[in-house]
């Protein structure tokens, strides 16, 4: 009778087939075991200084505490970098505050916002820079902050207003307007 326990039987194929593939297992001993092994003091040296760096880092990113204030500072010190003028003009008359885990930003116009939305650099630098990895951003258009527009009353508006107030420049247009026997409406 055969014992069930058994295994079945492998049939071995050839060394040479392209279906067998031979897998080799290495053993990496810990860090600390090479270092010791190569006698390399001043890579344990790095690697503890390496070490208190990100100690300190970590410890960096726990005293960080969000406010408006800091949001500001931080937004400031990214505007002031920015190679783009029109940017750094948005940037700079832009309304920071924090709104949660959130930047809330208001600007004056659509341009503005998209602008803002386009740099891809602005929310990488502030994120690094404020500690914080999950900060977001929500960009509001409010029509009352953009820019006044002075209107010219002396501007004309009617076609013959618009003639004359060119003739006003360049006479030549009234001997124009004689030759071609053009009509202004």
């Amino acid at each position: 009778m055969a014992d069930d326990t058994s295994l079945p039987e492998v049939k071995s194929q050839e060394p040479d087939s392209p279906l067998v593939k031979e897998e080799t297992l290495s053993v990496v001993p810990p860090a600390d075991v090479i270092l010791q092994a190569s006698g390399s003091v001043g890579r344990l040296r790095s690697l503890k200084r390496l070490e208190q760096d990100f100690i300190l880092r970590q410890q960096e990113r726990e005293e960080v505490v969000l406010d408006d204030e800091r949001i500001r500072m931080a937004w400031q010190e990214y505007a002031s970098g920015v190679d783009s003028p029109s940017l750094k003009q948005f940037l700079h008359e832009a309304e920071v505050s924090l709104e949660g885990e959130r930047i809330k930003v208001i600007v004056g116009t659509q341009m503005a916002r998209g602008m803002i939305q386009q740099d891809s650099r602005l929310m990488p630098a502030l994120r690094e820079q404020l500690f914080t990895p999950g900060l977001g951003m929500r960009i509001e258009v409010d029509p009352a902050r953009a820019p006044v527009r002075e209107e010219d009353p002396q501007l004309p508006t009617t076609p013959r207003e618009i003639f004359e107030h060119l003739a006003a420049r360049n006479p030549l247009l009234h001997e124009l307007r004689k030759r071609f026997d053009l009509t202004v409406e």
